[in-house]
């Protein structure tokens, strides 16, 4: 179970996105076959209300929503899960993403990796496996047009 919150700071400005509503200009949760969509969600994932030990109780802080993916039903090794950012924001003041700020919760059995990579497919930051039942928090520069997700 992999979730993300997350913040982008520009050269001269900073941008955040808290997902709490459903709309976020720029953002993309994949889809297809693969890559696979991030689910947005508030509160506890389908497996902690199923009683499998995997998953926050709920966002970051304890409310709000966030984008996780599910790879314990259903998916197999190789799967790729997607949330990308094409850098709408960032392009309309002419400035690109600089640095991101996000907070991860990897909980759980069958964790692969979580990357974030920038617009030339360069992975800048990674993190694998279990990472305990807590939101950690992580910042990564980027210098990029656009980035993404991938788990």
């Amino acid at each position: 179970m992999l979730t993300v919150l997350m913040m982008i700071h520009q050269s001269t400005s900073q941008q955040t996105f808290n997902f709490e509503t459903a709309s976020n200009p720029g953002w993309s949760t994949g889809g297809g076959d693969p890559p696979y969509a991030f689910t947005r969600n508030s509160g506890a994932t389908y497996q902690r209300v199923a009683g499998q030990n995997s998953g926050p109780t709920a966002g970051y802080g304890g409310t709000g929503y966030y984008y996780y993916t599910n790879t314990y039903l259903g998916s197999s090794s190789g799967d790729l899960f997607t949330l990308a950012y094409n850098g709408s924001a960032c392009s309309a003041a002419g400035q690109v993403v600089a640095t991101v700020v996000f907070h991860y919760h990897m909980y759980g059995y069958y964790l692969g990796e979580l990357k974030v990579v920038n617009a030339e497919g360069r992975t800048v930051w990674s993190l694998s496996g279990n990472q305990g039942n807590a939101w950690m928090a992580a910042s990564v520069d980027v210098y990029d047009a656009s980035f993404r997700f991938e788990y």
